[in-house]
């Protein structure tokens, strides 16, 4: 994942980050990823589900779809309403952007990314970013319905991403044996931007 100086001189490179909010690890990444920018051709964008006190980037290269995203997992017309609409903004918005890649850092926008990529024809390549156990994920919510809605999901979506990228092998092991997705995933630990800094052996 090294990037040599000369790439520099290429045209820039626009990568749309969708992911929640920035809280806690998804802040820290972020700041990460942002530094890149400053040795390389890439230039990050940021799309949040949920707007709070943590954000700490310039108008022009971060949107809010606010409320777009649940505050809670019980099934609900509204829990539909809110799906449609993340689903038809990302749409309308990857169609202005037209991003060649996107990162997404959730499972809820990274289902909801694979199915617009499925279903209408969008060409990025889409980055799954996982920094937590996806199983454990899934475990956590309430609803028994929407558990089983995510697990169903996954297992089928998973294969739309180009590229999983776990901040750690342990990480990288069960997705790796549940899912069989061996060809697209890698590790790469924090600090990120260090692995981009680096050119590869």
């Amino acid at each position: 994942m090294g990037l040599h100086q000369s790439d520099k001189k290429s045209s820039v490179i626009e990568v749309l980050v969708v992911t929640k909010e920035l809280l806690g690890g998804t802040n820290s990444f972020i700041k990460d990823i942002r530094s890149i920018e400053k040795v390389s051709n890439y230039r990050f964008f940021f799309c949040l589900l949920r707007k709070n006190l943590l954000v700490h980037f310039d108008n022009k290269q971060t949107i809010y779809l606010n409320e777009a995203y649940p505050e809670d997992y019980k099934i609900s017309f509204r829990k539909i309403i809110t799906f449609l609409k993340l689903f038809l903004g990302l749409l309308v918005l990857l169609n202005v952007k037209k991003n060649k890649i996107v990162m997404t850092l959730d499972l809820y926008s990274y289902i909801i990314l694979s199915l617009l990529k499925l279903f209408t024809f969008q060409k990025y390549r889409l980055i799954f970013h996982v920094n937590n156990n996806i199983d454990e994920i899934i475990q956590d919510k309430d609803n028994l319905i929407y558990r089983r809605f995510l697990k169903m999901a996954f297992s089928k979506l998973v294969h739309v991403s180009d590229f999983i990228v776990c901040v750690s092998k342990g990480l990288r092991r069960p997705l790796i044996k549940k899912y069989e997705v061996s060809g697209k995933i890698e590790v790469v630990y924090n600090d990120v931007s260090e692995a981009y800094k680096e050119p590869p052996n």
